[in-house]
């Protein structure tokens, strides 16, 4: 169960990601698609009215004058019969992509025209499309369409009109080209661009994947880590690729590991002198035992130490009892051995594969640097003594076994007259 909310959260994380540069993508590509085609259509307008207008231009600098008709199909702009000849001639020398189509007008009858129809023929005697004829001739301005049907082709053409002298709207010249092929090229460059985005989505998807996957092992680490501290496992570590992390993940580990350290210290340390309490002392006995190390027990208690609380106060007993601590962690320390504040004003130090002969030793000198101090407390100057019964563990012992005796052996050299050590 723990498994899949842990992936349901990752699959969460990659939904969220993954349909964000899904959408942005979807939207650019269109974007993308819809400007494409504008500047196709954008560029193939301008390219269409400049060559129309350059028709316009050429016609009318070579061949001054009205366009008028005479019988059968003769063609004359003011006094010059323009022939075919003629229309081909400047159209060759128009500079512009070769698809593109020119065709003049006589009112809205095609008379001139490069457009050849599938048979081969040209459309020669067609006529334009009714609303072009009613927007050209009818207004006299020049108009732009990218729906022309012409010959079943769908043109964008530039048409512009024809005036005679009199203001009258005589023609039209026409420049255009097949709007399927500017369709088809724009069309070609959205695939590409669709491809270049489809690429960056599965990189993107794959970025995502391998990094998530990565803050959701580092998060698995940090509530692994997490669920041992509840369980009172305090010997739980996390990886170091979670705790050098620079980010907030990091920083909720390292935070973690902190907030273990207070909570051990919470549930195995004594608040005042820090050192183990009964509780977790018994456990690292255990421990020692279940590895079947031997150890020696020293339990030791300030002499007459209720008269130090009833003379100078309890703030100096607690000075006392923090200071004495210092001393016998610093002892055990050295040995590498642990001590704990038993109960009041008894200490408990375990001494790693140490005999009753060695632990002798350890604790004399010890009891010598506490006896030897002068421990001062608001200007009052108090000496100090402790008396310690010693005992070795013994094959059959459990984790108070040892202890028991040692308590047996305090009592008797607190009744010998304290301020010794018993053995």
């Amino acid at each position: 169960m723990e498994k899949l909310k842990q992936k349901s959260i990752a699959n969460q994380i990659l939904f969220i990601i993954l349909f964000a540069i899904a959408l942005v993508s979807v939207l650019i590509t269109f974007v993308g698609a819809s400007l494409i085609y504008n500047d196709t259509k954008r560029g193939i307008e301008k390219e269409i009215s400049a060559a129309a207008g350059t028709l316009q231009n050429l016609f009318e600098n070579e061949h001054p004058g009205d366009l008028n008709s005479s019988a059968y199909f003769i063609y004359r702009f003011g006094e010059k019969v323009v022939v075919a000849e003629d229309f081909y001639e400047i159209v060759e020398r128009i500079s512009c992509s070769e698809d593109m189509e020119f065709t003049v007008f006589y009112g809205d009858m095609r008379i001139f025209t490069t457009i050849i129809n599938p048979s081969g023929s040209t459309p020669v005697g067609t006529t334009a499309m009714d609303f072009v004829s009613e927007d050209v001739i009818g207004s006299g301005e020049t108009h732009v369409y990218d729906n022309i049907d012409i010959n079943g082709a769908v043109y964008m053409g530039c048409y512009i009109p024809i005036f005679n002298s009199d203001g009258t709207v005589s023609g039209m010249y026409f420049a255009g080209k097949p709007i399927e092929m500017a369709i088809e090229n724009a069309r070609t460059l959205v695939i590409r661009f669709i491809i270049v985005a489809i690429i960056a989505f599965l990189l993107s998807t794959f970025m995502c994947i391998f990094f998530t996957e990565k803050i959701i092992r580092n998060l698995g680490d940090i509530k692994q880590y997490i669920n041992k501290i509840a369980r009172g496992d305090f010997s739980a570590g996390m990886e170091e690729k979670t705790l050098s992390r620079n980010d907030e993940i990091g920083e909720i580990g390292r935070d973690a590991l902190k907030l273990c350290t207070n909570l051990r210290d919470m549930v195995e340390r004594d608040p005042l002198t820090m050192l183990f309490n009964r509780r977790s002392c018994l456990m690292k006995i255990r421990e020692l035992m279940d590895n079947r190390m031997l150890y020696t027990v020293a339990l030791g208690d300030i002499d007459f130490f209720k008269k130090i609380n009833d003379t100078y106060g309890h703030a100096c007993g607690d000075y006392i009892l923090k200071e004495i601590s210092a001393v016998m962690k610093k002892y055990a320390d050295l040995n590498d051995s642990f001590v704990s504040r038993w109960g009041g004003e008894e200490f408990l130090m375990v001494l790693r594969s140490k005999d009753t002969g060695e632990a002798y030793s350890v604790i004399s000198a010890m009891l010598d640097e506490i006896r030897s101090t002068e421990y001062e407390f608001e200007g009052q100057k108090i000496k100090v003594t402790m008396t310690f019964g010693v005992s070795k563990v013994e094959t059959g012992d459990n984790a108070e076994s040892a202890v028991n005796r040692a308590d047996t052996l305090l009592y008797s050299g607190k009744q010998a007259g304290r301020n010794r050590i018993v053995i």
